[in-house]
């Protein structure tokens, strides 16, 4: 569980605690700025960063159930069911009910969906490194095991 702990002096304001030092307040500037640039690099091809994720996903793992889906990108069921009608309508996915499971839905990449890949990926990989610059292999890969602890620390 996170908690907020009080300073020495018992209390906590904004004078000894500025906002530019916040954590949460940085990771979340910066997320919201990388979705813009992922939202730029995309618009072209019809989907948005409400959908890419799931799409890249299924570009590692296709046929996944829609509940594994979801806990892959980190979203809510009725987030993850908004975002997938999204791409079937788009004719990027499609949705089968399990036989033996009327509940459990897979999701599968259509042609279209799997040929995005080869148009979105060299995009994303030409991103990332724009992104990185000025960063060494050795920082990069720090900052990904930062983020992955803070994702673990943020979990309650």
């Amino acid at each position: 569980m996170i908690s907020t702990r009080p300073t020495a002096a018992g209390k906590v304001d904004s004078g000894a605690y500025p906002l530019e030092d916040s954590i949460g307040f940085l990771v979340s500037v910066a997320s919201r700025k990388l979705l813009r640039v992922l939202d730029q690099q995309i618009a072209g091809h019809g989907i948005t960063s409400g959908t890419f994720f799931y799409l890249r996903v299924l570009w590692q793992e296709n046929g996944i159930s829609q509940g594994d889906l979801a806990r892959r990108v980190n979203t809510s069921a009725p987030t993850a069911n908004a975002a997938l009608r999204k791409l079937q309508a788009a004719k990027l996915v499609v949705l089968n009910s399990d036989p033996e499971d009327g509940r459990r839905v897979s999701v599968s990449l259509t042609r279209k969906g799997r040929e995005l890949e080869k148009k979105i990926l060299p995009i994303m990989a030409e991103t990332n490194k724009i992104l990185s610059h000025g960063m060494s292999k050795k920082q990069i890969d720090q900052f990904r095991k930062t983020l992955v602890l803070l994702q673990a620390n943020a979990e309650i």
